[in-house]
């Protein structure tokens, strides 16, 4: 008998894997076009009807199957019910308030979407932090004492990027324009950076010990670099002009004279910017007006 019944489950077995692998096919996501609705003339309104009450990020404010059926009937499948629903955006977000602005439309904040033509399932088109401060950047004055304005308390705000080992390594990040701009979205205060890398503060060399007599090869090779902390070009005239450290031209015999004005009149008219590395306002340098203001 207990022989029979497990030749019986043998028997069964290629049944009940075929309903196994049926069940483990991935269902058919349903899919939206902003652009199709936008070209016909709907109103985001229309679809999203709860948008104008919403006080808050956790609202649900898809469009549910009843809301596509006005339209649509029967023909949506499958229904919108089984795209995941959006109730975990900031807490202290109210559309309400940002609908009451005629002059912000939801394009402003959701850019892009009028575009798109499919959206996915697994697709959650919204706003960052860096387009909230398109507008809000001003509000911020203090990280993190303004934070609160906007998240919880004990809210995890730290990007991924800053880890452990984040302040051994995040020179090498922020090297690019791209980057910078990405760190003042939270560290707003244009001393932030200075606070560490300066003064009794300094928590590791950030120029190694002949910096000061090698540094013009990286300048010429990547002087964006150099812009990260000293951003005033004056910064870099001042101690040149301390230490008199000249370009080699002005070395040269004939560099200037007060008749023709020597060679460096005509690599002016040749390249003027050339001059204006160091003599940042032709006209009014002092360097220029003892010749130029006879």
């Amino acid at each position: 008998m207990k022989t029979h019944a497990q030749y019986s489950w043998l028997l069964l077995l290629p049944f009940v894997l075929w309903i196994a692998s049926l069940s483990a096919q991935p269902q058919e996501q349903f899919k939206f076009s902003h652009k199709t609705h936008q070209e016909m003339g709907i109103d985001c309104s229309t679809c999203h009807t709860a948008v104008s009450e919403s006080t808050t990020g956790k609202d649900d404010l898809l469009p549910t199957a009843e809301t596509c059926q006005m339209c649509h009937g029967d023909e949506v499948t499958p229904p919108p019910a089984n795209f995941p629903r959006i109730t975990t955006y900031q807490v202290i977000f109210s559309h309400q308030l940002h609908t009451v602005d005629q002059s912000i439309e939801c394009t402003t904040c959701h850019a892009g979407i009028p575009q798109d033509s499919v959206i996915a399932q697994d697709q959650q088109q919204l706003p960052t932090m860096e387009t909230c401060f398109t507008c809000h950047a001003g509000d911020v004055a203090q990280v993190p004492e303004d934070c609160g304005l906007c998240h919880e308390p004990g809210e995890r705000l730290k990007p991924k990027t800053h880890t452990a080992s984040w302040t051994e390594y995040h020179g090498m990040v922020v090297t690019t324009d791209n980057q910078r701009q990405e760190c003042t979205t939270c560290h707003v205060s244009e001393s932030f950076c200075q606070d560490c890398h300066f003064g009794d503060n300094l928590v590791q060399q950030t120029h190694p010990m002949n910096w000061e007599y090698s540094h013009g090869v990286a300048a010429r090779q990547r002087s964006t670099s150099c812009t990260a902390c000293h951003e005033q070009q004056q910064f870099c005239v001042e101690c040149h002009a301390e230490n008199l450290v000249l370009p080699v031209t002005h070395a040269v015999p004939g560099w200037t004279n007060r008749v023709s004005g020597g060679l460096h009149a005509s690599r002016a008219e040749v390249d003027v910017d050339y001059c204006a590395a160091c003599h940042a306002s032709p006209g009014t340098d002092p360097t220029c007006l003892e010749c130029h203001d006879q």
